[in-house]
């Protein structure tokens, strides 16, 4: 056992890839348990859920990328999903060269975050989007549990590539 402790503190790069694995893994079963939860309650309601004075539960089907952009080319769900697999192995290759436990824990949230949304492409031809910030009248576009995930990701990774 104390083999084993001292060689995954030594060796970094065995634990980086299991908790980047282990965190697409969450973040894709989140996304999917949370988006499943809201499609079941608006197949039988139409009124949006008010959690917060700031804060709705909706339903929107969200055929392009960041907020609504390029959902009305012809086959952008096809073009869109070709484009997030390309990233991802992208991503990929890349912490393939730079594993460290950051960079796992980055390409682990955006990894997870984009395959949730690959599978609404897959089973909805949208990606389904459902938390909606608002003040007032102002409402910044819905999103999902993938969307902060892919953001927070890129949050970790901007911070670590600044940091270095």
């Amino acid at each position: 056992m104390s083999r084993l402790i001292s060689f995954l503190i030594t060796n970094k790069k065995p634990l980086s890839f299991s908790l980047c694995f282990i965190l697409v893994l969450k973040v894709i079963f989140l996304d999917q348990v949370t988006k499943l939860a809201v499609l079941e309650y608006f197949a039988t309601n139409t009124d949006s859920i008010n959690v917060f004075s700031f804060l709705n539960i909706v339903e929107v089907y969200n055929k392009g990328v960041s907020f609504g952009l390029f959902g009305s080319i012809e086959h952008a769900n096809i073009i869109l999903a070709i484009t997030s697999s390309l990233i991802i192995c992208g991503l990929w290759i890349w912490f393939i060269r730079n594993i460290n436990y950051f960079n796992g824990i980055a390409v682990g949230l955006i990894t997870g975050g984009a395959i949730g949304n690959l599978i609404d492409r897959a089973l909805y031809h949208a990606v389904v989007d459902f938390i909606d910030f608002h003040i007032g009248n102002w409402h910044y576009p819905a999103f999902n549990v993938a969307d902060g995930s892919i953001v927070l990701g890129v949050v970790v990774l901007i911070i670590v590539t600044w940091k270095n």
